[in-house]
């Protein structure tokens, strides 16, 4: 399939009709104009993806290969960070899973799980593309990158993100409005160590202190 990244992100939870099973293969289909779009973080939450590791075997195989990489290549129970762990409580589990080192390999795991069975169901896309996170989850879904490579570099790139150098206060903040309604907004404001970090997309800015 052919290759965009950085489009915007959907950042919705994946919702499930009780009669999935036999709504799957009604829209099986094949078709270039059919694009697949991955979101970067703030889609994630405890118990994603559970009612289909349940139902379907290709979603298992694949989240369960994940957790093994998971476990040996970043020291983690990803299949605990999903479903949630019974050893701490639902808050707890929660917070854990926004922390952007197993935010990031638990949304990666899961987008790449839905391809895949997708895929198992006829239906393939002739154009992918993602934002942020989401890109890597296109690159594999393009043939660029083995499943397995791109989930060791979203780990790795999780984990660069968790560690910033101690001591350093710091802050970001995502701003819905042009990029230059906010550079002229820095200007006047004249505040000092703010600067714009990163440009979601002509709508969103993200202001770095």
């Amino acid at each position: 399939p052919q290759l965009y990244g950085a489009t915007p992100s959907v950042s919705q939870k994946f919702l499930i009709p009780d009669n999935i099973a036999d709504s799957i293969p009604s829209i099986s289909m094949s078709s270039p104009e059919l694009c697949f779009l991955f979101s970067g973080q703030g889609s994630q939450y405890v118990g994603m993806a559970e009612k289909l590791y349940q139902k379907f075997q290709i979603i298992r195989n694949t989240l369960d290969n994940a957790n093994r990489i998971c476990k040996d290549f970043g020291g983690f129970n990803l299949l605990e960070l999903l479903f949630g762990s019974p050893n701490i409580t639902e808050e707890e589990n929660s917070k854990k899973l926004r922390q952007t080192q197993f935010t990031q390999p638990a949304i990666y795991s899961v987008e790449m799980a839905l391809v895949n069975l997708f895929k198992s169901k006829g239906i393939n896309a002739g154009i992918v593309g993602g934002h942020s996170l989401g890109e890597f989850a296109a690159l594999v879904t393009a043939g660029v990158l083995t499943f397995e490579d791109g989930l060791k570099v979203v780990i790795t790139r999780g984990k660069a993100m968790a560690e910033s150098p101690p001591g350093v206060q710091c802050t970001m903040a995502a701003i819905f409005t042009s990029s230059e309604l906010v550079e002229k907004s820095l200007k006047e404001l004249s505040v000092e160590n703010v600067s714009i970090s990163n440009y979601n997309s002509s709508s969103q800015g993200a202001p770095s202190l």
